[in-house]
């Protein structure tokens, strides 16, 4: 559990920077096993815990990595477990200093499986759910905001459970 610990303080420390004058916010954070083996189109691979070891950096992947606050957050995860230890996944094309300070997946949280391949194929350790259709967007397109918020939650959750 130090490792949560450590990552729980990185988050806090991020979304409580002075320069964004944001609220305290409450962030999630849930540890979640990998199998060491890959997992491949047709596969139907279940997913088992292994022991992590305190010395071995998470691999993270953050969801909705291009938004408002996946980059800070992958800025601040890459310079302490380092840089291809940690993935951002967008629908989105990164900018190119973006594309350029580490590991990028295109990723739609809505397609499962390719989803659960990225986390398994990828042995991630930890899951950031950044990935959300936010209230101007959401309101003029209900049935994606519904798609992406709640689905999409629920692909994650299924993929972290």
């Amino acid at each position: 559990m130090p490792v949560i610990r450590a990552l729980s303080k990185v988050a806090k420390q991020a979304l409580l920077a002075p320069a964004c004058g944001c609220q305290p916010l409450t962030v999630a954070i849930r540890y979640i096993g990998f199998s060491p083996r890959q997992v491949t189109s047709g596969s139907d691979a279940s997913f088992h815990s292994v022991s992590f070891s305190e010395t071995d950096h998470p691999k993270v992947l953050i969801t909705g990595g291009l938004g408002q606050l996946g980059v800070g957050l992958a800025k601040l995860l890459r310079k302490r477990f380092g840089k291809n230890n940690v993935i951002l996944s967008d629908i989105r094309k990164p900018p190119s200093n973006v594309f350029h300070s580490g590991p990028f997946i295109y990723s739609d949280i809505l397609d499962y499986k390719n989803l659960r391949e990225i986390v398994v194929n990828n042995r991630i350790t930890w899951l950031v759910h950044y990935s959300a259709l936010l209230s101007a967007v959401g309101e003029a397109n209900v049935p994606l905001a519904r798609a992406v918020n709640i689905t999409g939650l629920h692909n994650i959750l299924d993929i972290a459970a």
